[in-house]
This record gives structure tokens, sequence and C-alpha cells, in this order.
């Protein structure tokens, strides 16, 4: 569900319409979605973003809110890009580090506060590629972005803006604790239907590898390398 469709969905239930403003039913989405994160302990939520490259272009920017690299996918050829961590694996191989073609090989360059994606062999025209990386979850500016949570929790959203606005404007300490209080209840039904949907995934017979990669659901997040991971 994209940002628009969310405020869009909101403002048939919302009464003020004029005092609520997109700007600020943006805000509201936003704290949202953080908030959700921040009950399932989910540090890092998957992200896409499509690359069109350039011919004789090796470089490229990584997304502002990057984090790591998943998968690079030519979209133009259907065929994964391998991810290299050490560049002089690469130059070990060839003659000619400004060879040109179709990239196969993909790794990173700079340093940790400035880092960029480079294309070996370097592009010879214009692929699509997919990255599909970690973020650390961008904020809704746009109409068209959408939340970094599954799509089947954006109904929550909608919810929330509704909630939330209606306890503003009843502006008393009663409707406040009332709104938290069917906040932190829907929190605790999500995690309910999320455990279901983990252990029913945990269930799934080998070779239903289609039926467990389509789910949706938020999955609790498991720990590796100190930090917190979801896909």
């Amino acid at each position: 569900m994209r940002l628009v469709e969310i405020r869009d969905f909101a403002k048939e239930k919302i009464e003020d319409t004029a005092f609520w403003t997109d700007t600020k039913l943006n805000a509201l989405a936003n704290n949202c979605v953080r908030g959700i994160l921040s009950y399932f302990t989910i540090t890092r939520v998957k992200a896409e973003v499509s690359i069109s490259t350039e011919a004789d272009v090796m470089s490229y920017e990584l997304p502002w809110d990057y984090i790591e690299t998943h998968l690079l996918y030519d979209d133009t050829n259907n065929r994964m890009i391998k991810i290299e961590d050490d560049p002089e694996l690469i130059w070990r191989g060839v003659g000619d580090r400004t060879q040109t073609g179709i990239p196969a090989i993909a790794y990173f360059w700079g340093t940790t506060s400035i880092e960029e994606l480079r294309l070996y062999p370097v592009p010879d025209g214009v692929y699509e590629i997919d990255h599909l990386y970690w973020s650390t979850g961008a904020n809704l500016v746009n109409d068209d972005d959408n939340p970094m949570i599954p799509r089947e929790q954006h109904q929550h959203i909608v919810d929330y803006l509704v909630e939330k606005t209606r306890a503003e404007d009843q502006n008393s300490i009663v409707a406040d604790r009332a709104f938290e209080a069917w906040w932190n209840g829907r929190l605790i039904d999500m995690k309910i239907a999320n455990n279901t949907k983990t252990a029913a995934r945990r269930n799934i017979k080998p070779g239903s590898g289609r039926q467990l990669f389509n789910s949706e659901s938020i999955v609790m997040p498991f720990r590796l390398s100190g930090s917190t991971y979801r896909w």
C-alpha cells in the first residue's frame, strides 16, 4: 500500500481533514512504522532499488539507507551477479581491469562513510540490475513510497492514523491513555499472529520452498554478528 493510499483510506474516517494535513499524517505514519519495527526488535529491513547502468561507467552510488547487500540480479539478462568481497581476487584472473561487457561481478570500494558499488566487466551499455539490500528503514516521504514492513501489516498504519488523530482531537489524558491501550493491544495481536505464522513456517515440509518464500509476515528476528536481521 502506497503512502498516498494509506492517507486516503485514513481520511475516510478522519473528521478534521483540514487540520490533519498530508505532512502531519506522514509524520504519524512514520511513527507507526518505527513503533512496529521497534516492538519486533527489527533493526534491519529489506529494501530494493533498480540500477540502470551506463556504458563505460563502473561505479554507482549506494542508497542513503544502505547497510549491506543481499543480492544483485541482472534483470536484463536474467542472471545473478556475483558479489566479491576482495577485489584482488578478481584482478588475479583478468588481464584488463577496464574490460567492458555484461557485468558479472560486483564489489564495493571506498570507506564505511563513502562507499560505492563497482561492476566488472565495466558495463558496455544499459542493463537493469535489481539491488536487494538491508536498509536502516527509510522514512515515508513521497506519495509512492511503500512502508518497509510486509503488506499484510499496512492496514495497521491506516488504523493507527484514524485512532491517533481521534485521540489528538479529543485533547484529553483519558483519550491518550485509551489510544495507548488500544495500540499496545494491537501490537500484541500482531505478535500472536506472527508467532502462529512462524510456527507454520517451521512445519513446512522439505521441498516447499515456494510456499516458504512467498510468505509475507513479519518473521521474528534471529541474531547474526550482533545485529538483528529479517528477510
